[in-house]
């Protein structure tokens, strides 16, 4: 019952669209000023979770997404209309389990076809349908209206009434200090979503009294309240925060204007409220259009608030650069790059994106022994090509020749090559390989790392060396894109995903180690147990424990401070990529001093950045600006692994005054897991020292 009452407050936030227990209870407990739709909406949650389970709907279904906060929404409408008796406890129990079998109708249908939420499509369908024929029902009794003398504040200017009422309209109640309440909750909660709210109500009310000629008018439109939910959906939800998603939510909310009045019009006419449809009809085609484009602004998870879904994409688009593909360097060893990007010979116009490498004796900076006239002179001839990415290869071209040193076959431009369609659904071109050295066929599927033929001399190539590209079609020859590798490293510095090698910089492979990466290897029901010093003194012993999440990842739950930090180990990498919950936990010091971190035995540098939120007490009141400049108070982290395996960090974050350094150790246990933490920052010390068993 627990866990449905908590998924309740949840839907309840919904209205808000926000996803918060303590904002689904505020407005919860506001509803109950008209206790019809307290009651109601109640009646309508448990009566849609009762039913659509005894068809069959699986509980975790109805415990996530939009599903029951349509249901909630029609029941809060129902008490908005009609006063509690058993006839309207029945017609909401009737209309709810409807609202439920929409939801799920629709979204099928929303996702399959458009990939769109459905919003509050059903509410609004169900709605209409229950205020047109209630018209005929002369047993439902009507509510009573509340005295507005109690919840209104006379002195207050029109401008600021107006937007207190559509605030509160937003729970079916239009008043004054309800708005205000809701405001200053959404103030603590978002400052993104409170900024949204006022924008999106001023700009539309706004430009509403412009076109209307009078502010009464304007301030006085019980249908305004559009203007925040499209800002709220357009601006912090659906979109990541940022000054093109806040400039999207103004358009989109000027648009609803003539919208809304338009389909009041014709709504009014058959004596039907607007209700949301000036939302519904404004929100999903933009949504549509960035959808389709694959804007990387769509959000792509849903967390709390606008704030922690603008540090989740940060996070992920700094951290793992997800924008680019990441595929390996298609050689072990030691290479240089002979050629790169939108270089001085080749590398032009469509193909400036590509990557030549060679085998280069450092002592004397050649490629090759003897005079170099054979092609047996140089370094990497005949040497393995690897797969740099896992997919399946679509094409081959064995049948070249290679040619003698120093001159090309121009009719035949990339030689012997192969092409490999990625498991990401990009593809990898990799050409003047040795004639009849290509070992893997069309169709086949391949492994990164994995041998698919020898280095060569084949095509448009004076000398033997590798050329490799990442094009978004499967032809020959295709226009190159951007890339980054995934496992490189220069000079003992890891570069991975992070830049692109330059040319006549030496670049190999991670080292990968086994024996590292079991040190690491943390398995499900794992617990660990740390005792926790601040400046020299024991404060308690911590316990956490690892779980699985319902999506199969991996994360070190913090049940005593409610923190959870998701981890993985990817391609060579192993990585605490996301933390959810109470950022006071003790978990964020590994989170801070190893956020990622080359599974190698070998000493190695490498950089990563960190958001603000784990930084600074109270770092979300940072995130609002950072809306507007995501690279404002960037934080960026300076890491090394030494002999002794351990790992020594320093985090420098931009403010608007000076940098804040923070400086963090982690020393690797023998076995398996870490011996300790520490982490310097704020004029104070935080330890974690493995607690060690009596036995």
């Amino acid at each position: 019952m627990r866990v449905y009452f908590k998924n309740f407050l949840t839907s309840v936030s919904y209205l808000l669209l926000v996803r918060s227990y303590s904002i689904g209870l505020v407005l919860f407990l506001l509803t109950f000023i008209n206790i019809s739709s307290g009651v109601l909406g109640l009646v309508a949650y448990f009566s849609a979770i009762f039913l659509a389970r005894y068809i069959g709907i699986s509980r975790q279904n109805l415990l996530d997404g939009f599903y029951i906060y349509n249901s909630v929404l029609v029941g809060m409408g129902m008490g908005f209309l009609f006063e509690v008796s058993v006839l309207s406890v029945l017609f909401t129990l009737v209309a709810s389990f409807f609202t439920v079998l929409l939801s799920f109708g629709l979204n099928a249908l929303f996702v399959s076809h458009f990939r769109l939420p459905i919003l509050n499509v059903p509410f609004t369908l169900v709605i209409i349908a229950i205020y047109l024929a209630s018209s005929r029902y002369g047993n439902l009794l009507v509510a009573k209206n509340i005295p507005h003398n109690l919840l209104n504040i006379n002195e207050l200017p029109l401008w600021i009434s107006g937007f207190l009422k559509a605030t509160g309209i937003l729970i079916f109640l239009p008043y004054d200090i309800v708005g205000l309440v809701i405001l200053i909750a959404m103030l603590i909660f978002s400052r993104i979503n409170f900024f949204l709210m006022a924008a999106g109500y001023y700009s539309g009310t706004l430009f509403l009294m412009l076109l209307k000629g009078s502010a009464y008018y304007a301030f006085t439109d019980v249908y305004s309240f559009n203007f925040i939910l499209i800002a709220l959906a357009l601006g912090g939800l659906f979109l990541i925060p940022s000054v093109k998603s806040y400039i999207i939510a103004l358009f989109g909310v000027l648009t609803s204007v003539f919208v809304l009045d338009a389909v009041n019009v014709f709504w009014s006419s058959y004596g039907i409220p607007v209700f949301t449809i000036p939302f519904i009809l404004v929100t999903l085609p933009v949504l549509y259009v960035m959808v389709m484009s694959n804007s990387h602004l769509v959000t792509a998870t849903f967390t709390e608030t606008p704030e922690t879904n603008l540090e989740h994409y940060l996070n992920y688009s700094s951290r793992f650069n997800l924008l680019l593909p990441q595929p390996h360097l298609p050689f072990s060893g030691e290479w240089k790059v002979y050629q790169g990007f939108d270089d001085e010979w080749t590398h032009k116009g469509n193909w400036a994106y590509g990557m030549d490498f060679v085998i280069e004796n450092r002592t004397d900076g050649k490629t090759f022994r003897n005079d170099g006239f054979n092609l047996d002179d140089y370094y990497c001839f005949n040497k393995p090509v690897l797969s740099p990415v896992s997919g399946h290869v679509v094409d081959v071209c064995d049948e070249y020749k290679d040619n003698p040193v120093g001159t090309v076959d121009r009719q035949n431009n990339w030689g012997n090559h192969v092409i490999i369609e990625s498991q990401w659904k990009y593809y990898v071109e990799l050409s003047h390989f040795a004639e009849k050295s290509i070992v893997v066929k069309p169709g086949d599927r391949v492994s990164f790392g994995q041998i698919i033929g020898r280095c060569g001399n084949s095509g448009y190539s004076p000398q033997p060396h590798i050329h490799m590209q990442v094009q978004f079609l499967p032809q020959i020859g295709a226009p190159t894109v951007p890339f980054r590798f995934n496992n490189a490293v220069s000079e003992c510095v890891y570069i991975g995903g992070s830049r692109t090698p330059k040319r006549n910089e030496f670049v190999k492979p991670v080292t990968f180690s086994r024996g590292f990466e079991r040190k690491l290897q943390f398995l499900i029901d794992d617990v660990m147990q740390f005792d926790y010093r601040k400046d020299s003194i024991t404060l308690k012993t911590v316990t956490y424990k690892v779980k699985m999440a319902p999506d199969s990842t991996l994360y070190i739950d913090d049940e005593e401070e409610g923190g959870r930090l998701y981890f993985s180990s990817i391609d060579g990498i192993f990585s605490f990529y996301r933390f959810d919950g109470n950022v006071r936990s003790t978990l964020r010091l590994f989170l801070l001093a190893l956020p990622r971190i080359p599974i190698t035995e070998e000493p190695i540098t490498w950089a990563d950045t960190l958001s603000s939120l784990f930084i600074i007490e109270g770092g979300s009141a940072y995130t609002f600006p950072k809306s507007f400049n995501h690279r404002l108070f960037a934080a960026t982290g300076s890491y090394s692994l030494d002999e002794e395996k351990i790992v020594k960090g320093t985090i420098s974050m931009q403010r608007l005054f000076g940098i804040r350094k923070i400086y963090t150790r982690l020393i690797l246990s023998e076995y398996k897991g870490f011996e300790s933490v520490l982490v310097s920052m704020n004029g104070h010390c935080y330890e974690l020292n493995q607690k060690r068993s009596d036995a």
